[in-house]
């Protein structure tokens, strides 16, 4: 509760012992409007690294794409800073995505594949076991047994 008056933060209790009602209040200056700590209208840390990281951004596709143009002599999408880069990154991110979703998933489903389960790896997910078994790094034992 706001207590202009507090010098610390002070907090009492109030209980009802056979209704188990409990009542907390904290008195701090800190809780009235327009005291210190609160935002001071101005543009705050998360702001300033949203800003440097969009003109960074800009400047890097600009940049290498004027590069790329002048010095190299491309033109169209063969400009863009790191192309290959750029069309392996949706298979990178599906990858991932593959992997950390057969982590979650546990042994249990990696080994049924994703056919919804019956006859093990039928329907051509045993690749798939396999790549999640390896990259797992199971022993060799373990990995035989699928």
């Amino acid at each position: 509760m706001c207590d202009p008056a507090a010098t610390g933060d002070t907090y009492t209790t109030t209980s009802d012992n056979f209704q188990c009602d409990w009542t907390f209040s904290v008195d701090s200056p800190f809780a009235c409007a327009g005291s210190g700590g609160g935002g001071g209208g101005g543009v705050s840390g998360g702001w300033v690294f949203v800003i440097i990281l969009l003109v960074c951004s800009f400047l890097y596709i600009v940049v290498g794409f004027l590069y790329k143009t002048r010095s190299k002599g491309t033109s169209g999408a063969e400009s863009i800073p790191n192309i290959e880069f750029w069309r392996q990154l949706p298979g990178l991110v599906k990858d991932g995505c593959s992997y950390t979703w057969g982590l979650i998933r546990g042994p249990k489903y990696q080994q049924m594949g994703e056919s919804g389960g019956g006859s093990g790896n039928a329907g051509g997910d045993y690749r798939t076991t396999i790549w999640i078994l390896g990259a797992m790094q199971l022993t060799p034992e373990i990995k035989t047994m699928f």
